[in-house]
Formats: C-alpha cells, sequence, structure tokens
C-alpha cells in the first residue's frame, strides 16, 4: 500500500537511503516491507513501536519563547500524524497487522491520547482549529473507543494526564492565536470511560451536572484496582452556579481501591467512605478546594479522624471551603485533651479557613518540623488559643528553617487587621495570612481592657516573641507596616547578620529609619573612650542620636543592623519628601561610624520599547530619582542602582 510505504519511511529510522550506501543488494522499495517482515518478532516490534512514537517524542506538547505560531500549534497535528502512521503501520500486510494487534501498548498510546484530545477547545485560526474541527461527534467515535480498549487490554490507563490543568493555558498554546476554553467533559464519554474502572490507573476529569450524575452512578458499587490517582473538578453550570457542592457517592469502588495514593477534589466534597479504612492507608496526597458547602464540609474534629488514619500522607490542602466551621461552636477544652494526630510523613501543609477551624487542626496535628506551609486565616478578631496554636506553628517553622540555613529571607506585611509573614521563596513555602471577618471595617482592639492597639501590631508581637530567635539569621527583611512597634525593634536589634532591607516604601522609611538610629548596649562595663566623630554642624544635625551620655560611649559599640549595607526600595516615589528627609539622616548617621551604608537601590518599571537605558537621574515621568535626591547621595559617597 503506497500510504503504508511512505509513513514507515518517514517515520522509520531505517531508511532505504542510508541501507544503499552500505549494502549493494538492497532490495526494491516495494520489496522492503517483505524484507522487513523476514525480521524476528520481537526486532519487528522494536522497529514498529519506534516508528509509531517517533514524532510524538519530538515534545509534541512544548514550545519555547521563540517558537513561532506554526511550530507551537503543531502539537494536534503531531497527534493526527501519530495516529496516521500507527494505523498505516498497522495495514502493511498480514504479518505487521497480527504482530500490531498483538502490541497492546501501541493501542495504548493511541487511546489516551484520543480520550485526552477535546478537553481543551482551541478557538482561533490555522491548525488548532482546524484539528478541532475534524474531531468526529461522541457517537461516531463510540465504536472506535471500544475496539482501543479492547486492543490495549491489559494495560492500565492514565486519563486527563495530558490537560489536567483545567484553568491554565496550556503551554503549547503560549505562543498562537488560540484560546482554551475549559469545557466539561462529555458525560457519555464519563460512563464510556467508567465501564474500565478496573484499568484506569489515572482518572482526571472536569465535569459539570450532567457529567456529575453520570460519574457518581458509574463509581459505586464498582472496585477500582488499578487507581492511584483520583482528580475530579466539578464546576456547575452558569444557571446553577450558586448550589452546593455535591459530594461523593456511599460506597465509592465497593469501599476497595488498594492502590490509591492521590486524591483531589474541587468543586466537589469526599464521602466518608472514601477516607475511610481501606483506602486511606495508603493515599500520599490529599486536596479538597473550591467547596461552596459551609456547614457540609468536614469539620476539623472530622478532618482530623480522617487524617489519623493516614499515616503515608505526604501533601495536604484543604482551602477554599473544604473545613467547614459549625455556625454554633463554641471553644471547648475537648480539642485540647484529645490525642494528637500525627503525619510523620508529611512534606507539604496547605490549611485556609476561619480561624477557628484551621486552629483546631493545627492544635492537634503533629507533623515533621520541616515542611512547606501555607496557613490562611480569616475571621480573627482577638487573641486566643487558636490564634496561638496558628502562630506557635509558623514560628516553630521558621526557626527551624533559619537553623538549616534556609530561612535568610522574611517578607513580613500588615495594615487594617491583615498580618502577612512569608519567607519569600519557592522552595521553602512558609506563609502566613491572618486577617478580620470583614475587611472594611475598622480593626479590633486587642484583647486587654483599654488596650487600642491595632489587631496586626497585637498578633505581630506575638509572632516575633515566638520567632524571635529565625531573626538572629536573616540576611534579608521586608516590611511592610504602618509603624515600627516596639517588639519589632527589639528582634531587629538582634538581627546581626541582616544585610539588605527591600522593598522599603517612602511611608516606611520615615517610620522605621529614625527609630534605626541607635547603637547597640554595651558589651562591656569597662573600654577606652570612644573615637571623636567630627563633623561640620549642618542644617541635618538634629537627626545625631540625642543623648547626655554620647560622650561615655563606648568605643566599640555598634548601630543596630551592624552589618546592613544595602536598602532597596520599591518605588522612586521614596526619594522625596519625609521618605527622603529620614533616608538622608539614617545615611549620614551610619556614615559617622565604620558600617556606612553603601547601596541604595530603587525598583522601576521596564524602559518603554526602543529605550535600552535608563538615563542616571533624568528627569520625566517619575520613573526615576529625582537628580537632586541623586546628588545628595553622592555626596555621602552612596551608590544608586536601578532594578527593572
Amino acid at each position: 500500500m503506497p500510504v503504508a510505504v511512505e509513513t514507515i519511511t518517514t517515520a522509520s529510522p531505517l531508511r532505504s537511503s542510508h541501507l544503499k550506501k552500505h549494502r549493494a543488494d538492497i532490495p526494491d522499495a516495494k520489496d522492503a516491507g517483505s524484507s522487513i517482515s523476514q525480521l524476528p518478532k520481537s526486532a519487528l516490534a522494536a522497529i514498529l513501536l519506534d516508528a509509531a512514537f517517533d514524532e510524538y517524542e519530538h515534545e509534541p506538547f512544548s514550545s519555547s519563547s521563540s517558537s513561532t505560531y506554526s511550530d507551537s500549534s503543531s502539537a494536534s497535528e503531531s497527534r493526527l500524524l501519530t495516529k496516521a502512521t500507527i494505523l498505516s503501520l498497522s495495514h502493511v500486510n498480514s504479518v505487521w497487522r497480527t504482530l500490531s494487534l498483538s502490541l497492546p501498548s501501541l493501542w495504548l498510546h493511541l487511546l489516551e491520547s484520543e480520550l485526552d484530545h477535546g478537553s481543551v477547545i482551541e478557538n482561533g485560526s490555522g491548525a488548532g482549529a482546524a484539528v478541532a474541527a475534524s474531531m468526529k461527534p461522541l457517537w461516531k467515535r463510540k465504536q472506535w473507543f471500544r475496539e482501543l480498549f479492547r486492543r490495549s487490554d491489559p494495560l492500565p490507563i492514565n486519563i486527563g494526564s495530558l490537560h489536567h490543568q483545567y484553568n491554565r493555558r496550556p503551554s503549547y498554546l503560549h505562543h498562537i492565536n488560540a484560546t482554551p476554553v475549559s469545557r466539561a467533559r462529555d458525560p457519555e464519554l464519563v460512563g464510556l470511560e467508567l465501564e474500565y474502572l478496573d484499568r484506569i490507573k489515572t482518572y482526571r476529569v472536569f465535569v459539570d451536572e450532567r457529567g456529575w450524575e453520570t460519574l457518581s452512578s458509574c463509581v459505586v458499587d464498582q472496585p477500582a484496582e488499578e487507581l492511584e490517582t483520583l482528580s475530579i473538578a466539578f464546576k456547575p453550570t452558569v444557571l446553577a452556579s450558586a448550589t452546593a457542592s455535591p459530594q461523593l457517592p456511599r460506597n465509592i469502588f465497593c469501599g476497595h481501591a488498594p492502590r490509591l495514593e492521590k486524591i483531589s477534589l474541587r468543586g466537589c466534597l469526599p464521602c466518608p467512605e472514601i477516607l475511610a479504612v481501606g483506602l486511606r492507608e495508603n493515599l500520599k496526597a490529599l486536596t479538597v478546594s473550591q467547596v461552596n458547602a459551609q456547614g457540609v464540609a468536614p469539620t476539623a474534629e472530622r478532618w482530623l479522624g480522617y487524617l489519623s488514619g493516614m499515616p503515608r500522607l505526604e501533601q495536604l490542602v484543604l482551602k477554599d471551603g473544604a473545613i467547614s466551621t459549625p455556625r454554633r461552636q463554641k471553644r471547648s477544652k475537648n480539642s485540647q485533651v484529645s490525642s494528637p494526630v500525627e503525619l510523620s510523613s508529611l512534606q507539604e501543609l496547605t490549611l485556609e479557613g476561619s480561624i477557628e477551624a484551621v486552629g483546631a487542626v493545627l492544635q492537634r496535628l503533629e507533623f515533621p518540623d520541616f515542611v512547606s506551609l501555607s496557613i490562611v486565616c480569616s475571621d480573627v478578631e482577638q487573641e486566643g488559643p487558636v490564634v496561638d496554636a496558628v502562630l506557635k506553628t509558623f514560628a516553630s517553622r521558621v526557626e527551624v528553617a533559619s537553623k538549616m540555613g534556609l530561612g535568610s529571607f522574611l517578607s513580613v506585611k500588615g495594615n487594617e487587621g491583615v498580618i502577612c509573614i512569608s519567607d519569600g521563596t519557592p522552595s521553602l513555602k512558609l506563609e502566613l495570612h491572618l486577617s478580620p471577618s470583614n475587611r472594611s471595617a475598622p480593626p479590633q482592639p486587642g484583647p486587654y481592657s483599654g488596650s487600642t492597639t491595632p489587631l496586626w501590631e497585637t498578633i505581630l508581637s506575638s509572632f516575633l516573641n515566638l520567632g524571635s530567635a529565625a531573626f538572629t539569621s536573616l540576611t534579608q527583611l521586608e516590611l511592610h507596616l504602618p509603624s515600627a512597634p516596639p517588639s519589632l525593634m527589639k528582634v531587629l536589634s538582634e538581627a546581626s547578620r541582616l544585610e539588605r532591607l527591600v522593598n522599603l516604601t517612602g511611608v516606611m522609611a520615615k517610620r522605621l529609619l529614625p527609630q534605626l538610629q541607635r547603637e547597640l548596649p554595651p558589651t562591656s562595663s569597662t573600654a577606652p573612650s570612644p573615637p571623636s566623630r567630627c563633623c561640620s554642624p549642618g542644617p541635618e544635625s538634629s537627626l545625631l542620636p540625642q543623648s547626655d551620655s554620647a560622650s561615655n560611649t563606648l568605643p566599640h559599640l555598634l548601630p543596630i543592623l551592624p552589618n546592613l549595607h544595602t536598602l532597596h526600595f520599591s518605588a522612586p516615589e521614596a526619594f522625596v519628601g519625609g521618605g527622603f528627609v529620614a533616608l538622608k539622616g539614617y545615611l549620614k548617621w551610619r556614615s559617622l561610624g565604620s558600617n556606612a551604608i553603601r547601596f541604595v537601590q530603587v525598583s522601576t518599571p521596564p524602559p518603554p520599547r526602543g529605550h535600552t537605558q535608563l538615563q542616571f537621574g533624568a528627569e520625566g515621568n517619575g520613573l526615576l530619582v529625582p537628580e537632586e535626591s541623586v546628588d545628595a547621595l553622592q555626596k555621602l559617597r552612596v551608590g544608586l542602582g536601578y532594578v527593572v
């Protein structure tokens, strides 16, 4: 068959042009198929598989940043080419036909590709649109799918592996005129796939109400012998968007899924049976998120009961309504005397919910000190046991990271009752976010009678008291706070290794830098008198520290943050007004000793197209430091640099 010969020539590494260079008695092209067929079946099978997968292995689902439209849109074309190659190779002759039908992996690859294709609709022109238009309706392909299931038997099947991130743009569409649109899986296709549940190894699916109904009916009273990964994303139609999140059916998988290791549920809830004894012992990853069912989702106590039977759990993500807080829940002492729940294998923990719910989980949950930790709590109104549990858990992990040499950066932000603390690094994820129940309401005072301390400051002070040891190893610190409370200044006096203050604003500089113009307490009761600080009195002499005992200062005294050498500002606006006055005063004060600030950096937007460099100190659209500020820094011998 001409088509088969052509396909083999383009896809197979055995090309007649190459063989002619080594053998003069090479058969003609019309006899090539017969000659190859005389090879042992194992060799012929290897050739067939290599030829079938040759095009697929050239990164059909990825593209570099320099890829062109045609290169990026070739993913769907490669899928069709692979399909055509497999079908052509299986029709060369009776020998090849028999051999191809005896290779389940050949048809498994084609089956998984066919099932995964179509989870993303490609709108636009070019190859993507052409391929989408070429897809036949499901009722015309249903028999073909059944045949592929039969030919790939008994191999386990991975469904949804290529496009399981439904809310993200596939990489191969980044540089082409095609917009992916998430669509729910056809309920009929869901039913067809789950007929072979006993062979499914990975099942990732995005369904609406109709698909959910089909899925729920198909997973009941049917064991899942091979299932390792179950990922279900439920998103109702627009008309039903206000409905509560559904729950997986009872008696799912007949309570028998011995290999189940990963469960991810978005927009839906687990049933008690799937987290019961017999299904949870082997779980390594559990994610429940985007739940619209307050009061229906498991409570903290219920989750702890589930988690107590998951000794191998490595990743736990409960957020977006996954932990329910009963309306009439009272703070009881039972949680304090209940037995702890230990997750000794945990590597990543993400909890999001009300402070009562998250705090109740953390009060009893025990896990390794070194984990990636993200905690987001709402409805924080005052201090209490649950707040203490959250702060203690987070502070202890920050300290552990610092002792291991990984906690060199910390970001602290607070305002209007909100407090955010993170390590700012993707490798070690430590994040804490606390907020009140109503962002528009004024922050509540602290728990002490007559206290007017803002909530963010009260919480920050508690955290700093618990995690002060972590500041001794910091080399970089980001501060976005309405003020510099005494608790912050206390831990800064111990941050002897800090080298950079980053992302400062003019407001923060105005409030923080004057308070840093102090020296550390003396370490000895006796010492020679300090060296003379000769300085001509000037208009900024009032910025120098005023003290009756200044003449008795010890010679070896160091300023707060003695190793600080760089100040980084988030925008040029910090170099005007009161913020810059505070900056100049601080730079001048530091220059009087041996610990002067050497660099000042400022972040600016990327230059306009056609302008490859920023003019140092140029006037203009407010993107650069004013020239008078540049001159002031030069007089203080402080380098100024722009960070784009």
